[in-house]
């Protein structure tokens, strides 16, 4: 009995073990038949990807080869199109500055879709530029993120929703897939691939293309913008009213223009790839633009680009002409232009001669102008030539140009020509003036003001006049101007008109002495003088021993003025 039932409990043992082995088996199977499928979908999907990025290629490698063609974007949208299975694929392309959107192109039979809304919406949409103002945009814009939008998003809200959804009806598309077109980080464009149905998109793929697309469109501007400037080039080059030619890097000419021909009286046949620019070159100056030349290839920046030289046409004639030479950027070329200055140097000579006169006369004015005013009030003749004297120590001490010195020298001169209405009682006056006088010689900047305005300096002599007895804490007169509102020439004047003044006897004083003067505008620096114009003064009459002369400083005006012509 025992034995029965060891093997009976034997048997159960099997089958429970058979059993489990069942199950097992069955396990794997649909465990196989899961890997299968999955292995399956793989295979699927690598060859899917594999087609697409064989499109991929195929279509990156059309858009390069199109690259400056006039089809390049048709081309691009419609690569598009066979990449992702869309029903259409628009680009329109993003203003940052002016934040709009212009259409570039749509896939093939994308303009029966175009003329269907166009007819529906009584305006062209494609054609126009869209204000690309709503919210969602601005985080397209900023994120530059695929999004799903509807057509109403597409533009911007200025098709409404309603009729949005018709034309979704009538041109057979739900959905449309934006894929952001960046470069450098920046929005450049949209890609708006037209879907029927909201699905699993490949925006990994999209992208890839978007960016692609971004590069070949770049390139194609950058080639269409070296045509275009290549193109004005050529027409600014063969059409300007300068002589100009194309060198070779051991001076043949390559290139002239018929101005060059004119000038040089040789033509294109006789010039281009035979001779050198310095065949045109007088022999006297021949060494010297030889030496310019030496210097020119070691160093660009050693010689000047422009000089002159004497030189020659084909027939022996003289010529002063007037070279431009500069680099062609990539090149070891270089491009020159040649310009007859021959007439323009005896003009320079008759305008030098000109400008001396005109310095005289001048001269003349100011000096009449000064006179006037001696003859006035005896007391100014030599206070005027002083404080032009002083206020020019001063203003080469600070270190002021040539230039504002001259005028410093100029309103120094004439500085209280307005002195010359004021009468003659009260400038003589021996005792001291009470108010009333007093407000009358303050009036004298502003009259020397309106004496001065019409004449047209170089300089601004008449504010100048005008702002003399200006101080910094706007105290003086006759405007109340205070700090950098007072002209730097007139804050000069001031200190060196004190100076003067307290030095000098006047009709109602003996001399102050020079202490008594240093002594005062060291004590109000900065409250009424300049501390700059006072710490210049000073170290004048203290370091350097500043003695006043009666000799007049003349400005250059002729000078001046001719060095801004020539």
């Amino acid at each position: 009995m025992k034995n029965e039932d060891k093997k009976k409990n034997k048997l159960i043992s099997e089958l429970v073990e058979l059993h489990q082995r069942i199950r097992k088996l069955k396990t794997l199977d649909i465990q196989s038949k899961q890997v299968e499928k999955t292995l399956r979908k793989a295979t699927e999907a690598i060859k899917k990807r594999s087609k697409q990025l064989e499109i991929l290629y195929k279509t990156t490698s059309a858009m390069n080869s199109a690259i400056g063609s006039s089809n390049l974007l048709q081309l691009i949208v419609d690569s598009a199109k066979e990449i992702s299975g869309s029903k259409y694929v628009a680009l329109s392309f993003y203003n940052k500055e002016k934040k709009i959107t212009k259409f570039g192109a749509i896939s093939g039979g994308g303009s029966t879709l175009m003329k269907k809304i166009t007819e529906i919406l009584k305006i062209d949409l494609f054609q126009r530029e869209l204000p690309a103002e709503s919210s969602r945009f601005k985080r397209f814009v900023e994120e530059k993120k695929p999004v799903i939008i509807d057509f109403h998003e597409y533009t911007f809200g200025t098709v409404n929703k309603k009729l949005s959804n018709l034309i979704e009806k009538i041109a057979g598309f739900k959905f449309i897939l934006a894929i952001p077109l960046v470069k450098n980080e920046e929005l450049k464009g949209i890609f708006a691939y037209f879907f029927l149905d909201k699905g699993e998109y490949d925006f990994t793929l999209y992208e890839i293309f978007a960016n692609q697309a971004a590069q070949v469109i770049e390139r194609s501007q950058i080639l269409s913008q070296l045509k275009e400037s290549e193109e004005k080039y050529r027409t600014t080059f063969e059409h300007t009213d300068t002589a100009m030619a194309v060198l070779e890097e051991d001076a043949t000419i390559s290139l002239i223009n018929s101005k060059f021909e004119e000038l040089s009286k040789y033509s294109k046949e006789e010039i281009e790839g035979k001779m050198s620019w310095t065949k045109f070159v007088h022999p006297d100056d021949w060494k010297r633009v030889l030496r310019g030349r030496k210097k020119r290839r070691r160093n660009l920046n050693e010689v000047p680009k422009e000089y002159k030289f004497r030189g020659m046409d084909k027939n022996g004639n003289p010529l002063n002409v007037l070279m431009n030479i500069d680099s062609i950027p990539g090149t070891k070329k270089s491009i020159i232009s040649l310009i007859d200055v021959t007439k323009r140097k005896q003009l320079e000579e008759e305008l030098k001669q000109s400008f001396k006169k005109l310095r005289k006369t001048f001269q003349e004015i100011v000096h009449a102008l000064a006179s006037a005013v001696e003859m006035k009030d005896p007391y100014v003749a030599g206070h005027q030539q002083r404080v032009t004297n002083l206020a020019c120590a001063i203003a080469t001490e600070i270190g002021l140009s040539k230039e504002q010195i001259d005028g410093i020298s100029t309103s120094g001169l004439i500085h209280d020509i307005g002195k010359i209405a004021i009468p003659s009682e009260i400038l003589s006056k021996p005792g001291r003036i009470n108010d009333d006088e007093f407000n009358i010689i303050k009036n004298h900047p502003r009259i020397g003001y309106n004496i001065l305005k019409i004449i047209e300096f170089p300089w601004p002599i008449a504010q100048i006049v005008l702002q003399h007895h200006e101080k910094m804490d706007g105290s003086g007169y006759p405007q109340g101007l205070s700090g950098d509102k007072i002209l730097l020439e007139a804050r000069i004047l001031a200190v060196a008109d004190t100076i003067e003044a307290m030095n000098f006897r006047r009709p109602y004083r003996e001399s102050l002495g020079i202490d008594k003067a240093l002594e005062e505008i060291s004590k109000n620096k900065g409250i009424l003088y300049d501390p700059q114009v006072v710490d210049a003064c000073m170290k004048l009459f203290v370091k350097e021993g500043f003695k006043f002369e009666e000799k007049i400083k003349t400005p250059n005006f002729s000078k001046h003025l001719f060095n801004s012509v020539f």
